[in-house]
């Protein structure tokens, strides 16, 4: 079973934010048997993003009957996935669009540093320059080099549109699989 826990912070559920490859992205990976603790100091995911008044505390309070048994039970599910409906209704364009959207930009701009020592953290950028000035510039120098690509390859799929076979094909796999992979409830984490 995939708990609305893990369905939720993809699409705008109870515990979503505007980043993808983030570590609030791993929350299905922490439901396996561990505490979840609702305090963003003491964990290892943020959940800043409660959008309406009590939702905090509904959270904390499943999060607390979760960490009795460690255990996603199907009412614990329920509940999470009540509140994932209620913004989903409240918010169907940032569910349906807005989502998406910043995760298939996060998907191709962001440095993948994940299995780097650094952070990958830009922002706030002079706080995080002064913090670590290494981590800082090697994520830049990451996310520099990502965009060169990105910049090289359009340029190379412009120049020579005409001439290569199947461009229009490799084209349209690159866009339908970029749009299938930042509305899957589970992308693999990158």
């Amino acid at each position: 079973m995939v708990p609305a826990l893990d369905a939720a912070p993809a699409h705008g559920g109870a515990l979503d934010g505007p980043q993808h490859g983030t570590k609030q992205d791993n929350v299905h990976h922490l439901v396996v048997g561990k505490p979840l603790r609702h305090q963003p100091e003491e964990q290892p995911v943020a959940f800043p993003f409660f959008h309406q008044e009590g939702q905090r505390a509904r959270v904390e309070s499943i999060l607390e009957r979760y960490n009795q048994t460690c255990e996603m039970t199907p009412e614990l599910d329920r509940s999470f996935a009540e509140i994932a409906a209620e913004r989903i209704a409240r918010h169907p364009w940032r569910y349906y669009f807005t989502a998406p959207l910043q995760r298939a930009l996060a998907l191709w701009f962001t440095p993948r540093v994940e299995t780097l020592p650094y952070s990958g953290n830009l922002w706030p950028p002079r706080q995080r320059l002064r913090e670590d000035g290494q981590d800082f510039l090697v994520t830049l120098s990451f996310g520099g080099t990502n965009l060169l690509l990105l910049a090289l390859a359009g340029w190379g799929l412009l120049a020579w549109r005409r001439q290569l076979a199947f461009a229009d094909l490799l084209l349209a796999w690159i866009l339908v699989r970029t749009a299938f992979v930042t509305t899957v409830e589970r992308p693999e984490p990158r």
